[in-house]
């Protein structure tokens, strides 16, 4: 079994898929049609407030590759993630759930090397599972490129993400019920 597994990246006002995210599902797409995949694990929950989002990442994302011709039932969503911690465990967990997981279930994650980078120490550290990647392009000020080094060295030091900085960076991302 081969999975394309495509973190979530921006969202923007009024549920639209930002560039980023835009860019890893139109990347995730092109590998689809070579037809070597199984399965696309779509992975993101919502990080906005409800003005701004009411539907989750993973959803937002499926919704484009089902118009662009990806089968619905060759889709999986994990829709609660709101980190890349998360997005890995969360997602291991919806493979095992579904009886998906095997010791040969190959996964590839669509994201910037930066990002892939960050997903290979948390596979590997987490769970000793090697994983593919895919590096998808796209133009990151200065200030993201720094931003991914910091969150690399906390997934080297803290796989589990469970230190104070991943913490706080998930933290920032969740809204209260009043805040929907």
């Amino acid at each position: 079994m081969r999975i394309l597994l495509v973190p979530s990246a921006d969202i923007d006002a009024f549920e639209q898929m930002g560039y980023k995210t835009y860019e890893r599902c139109r990347a995730a797409f092109k590998l689809w049609q070579s037809g070597e995949y199984d399965r696309v694990l779509l992975t993101g929950g919502m990080c906005r407030p409800s003005r701004i989002q009411e539907v989750p990442d993973a959803e937002i994302m499926r919704r484009y590759l089902c118009h662009k011709g990806v089968p619905e039932d060759a889709i999986l969503i994990e829709d609660e993630a709101r980190d890349t911690f998360q997005n890995v465990a969360f997602s291991l967990q919806l493979l095992l759930v579904k009886g998906i997981w095997s010791k040969q279930t190959e996964i590839t994650v669509v994201s910037t090397k930066q990002h892939c980078r960050r997903f290979r120490v948390t596979f590997w550290r987490c769970y000793k599972i090697k994983i593919c990647e895919h590096h998808v392009n796209y133009y990151q000020p200065l200030r993201e490129r720094m931003a991914e080094m910091l969150f690399y060295i906390v997934h080297l030091v803290d796989p589990r993400g469970t230190s104070f900085i991943a913490k706080w960076n998930r933290k920032k991302r969740t809204f209260s019920q009043s805040a929907r």
